[in-house]
């Protein structure tokens, strides 16, 4: 993949690029961001060094035939197997047939011990890796028919993801970061800047959206990362040990959030923890161990099925200082 020229700012994955001298800030050389961010920017100039680039979304994406449109769950597997190691090697059977199934407005936490097979099934879940075999369906498409643009249209578009670290751009304010999606889907900065607005009021940080990430605490970092993930709007959630860098007081907000964005927005969520605590506000808990499911069960303090919808007057999900 083509790396992204000094001074050059990313407009979209139409493939703009923009100089300095555009009215737009550059990305900054020395700012570290997300793998996935940075994966996006660089797709995105890629497409444009091609001599016939693809051309509006519909061109890069798999027809959708009328059985897929309304599909039973948000997120499917089916057989899912990942194994590492070539030929002559040892082979390492990280997953050995795991089949969920998760509905819209669903919380699924996923434990288990290290080497269970919890971080290579996320990042199957997340299209950042290809299974050996078995299927995901998120919505109804089967990621691994996919081209690499399309699982990273489909990830920028349809999923929203939640990191341990936070994964912050340092030299960004919290609303520059919850924007910056929605830039470089090619949305224009003032609408993009109003919808981070708009989500960081969700989350209960918008007295912070103009404060740098070294400013804020863990748990207000974490609230920001949310909100980032929140703001295109995607059918699934992933979080990847979302309170494991905060104090008990912090994680039991975080936890709080997203339970509220589950149980009063429907948001589906699936969510890798070593916290029992954090685990028991799933609906449902799915134990592996050896790559395979060991058990499915229902925690015994997950929070009634039973959703009561909130007035268009709710402003926020969360208050919070910490």
């Amino acid at each position: 993949m083509a790396p992204i020229p000094n001074g050059i700012m990313i407009n979209s994955l139409s493939g703009t690029a923009l100089g300095n001298n555009s009215g737009l800030r550059s990305w900054p050389a020395d700012a570290p961001c997300s793998s996935t961010l940075l994966e996006e920017a660089q797709t995105a100039y890629s497409l444009k060094r091609r001599e016939k680039p693809l051309v509006g979304l519909q061109a890069r994406r798999p027809p959708v035939t009328p059985a897929k449109r309304l599909p039973m769950y948000v997120l499917e597997t089916r057989g899912l197997r990942k194994a590492y190691g070539s030929e002559g090697e040892v082979c390492v059977n990280a997953l050995r047939g795991v089949n969920l199934q998760v509905r819209k407005g669903e919380l699924l936490a996923i434990m288990g011990p290290s080497g269970s097979g919890k971080s290579t099934l996320l990042h199957i879940l997340g299209g950042v890796e290809t299974p050996t075999s078995g299927q995901v369906l998120l919505e109804g498409v089967d990621l691994a028919t996919l081209s690499d643009d399309q699982r990273t249209i489909i990830r920028r578009e349809r999923m929203g993801f939640i990191f341990q670290s936070f994964n912050l751009l340092p030299a960004f304010t919290a609303e520059e970061n919850v924007a910056l999606p929605l830039e470089l889907g090619g949305m224009p900065s003032v609408e993009a800047r109003r919808r981070a607005a708009d989500t960081l009021r969700l989350v209960g940080m918008s007295h912070r959206r103009n404060h740098v990430p070294t400013t804020m605490s863990g748990g207000e970092q974490q609230r920001v990362a949310i909100a980032r993930a929140l703001v295109m709007r995607p059918a699934l959630l992933l979080a990847d040990e979302p309170t494991g860098n905060l104090d008990s007081n912090n994680g039991r907000q975080v936890t709080a959030l997203l339970r509220r964005l589950v149980t009063e927005d429907e948001q589906t969520i699936v969510m890798v923890t070593h916290d029992a605590n954090v685990a028991a506000q799933a609906d449902r808990l799915v134990r592996l161990r050896d790559g395979l499911e060991e058990t499915a069960e229902t925690p015994s303090h997950a929070p009634t099925r039973e959703r009561e919808r909130v007035g268009a007057g709710r402003t926020c999900l969360f208050k919070g200082t910490g």
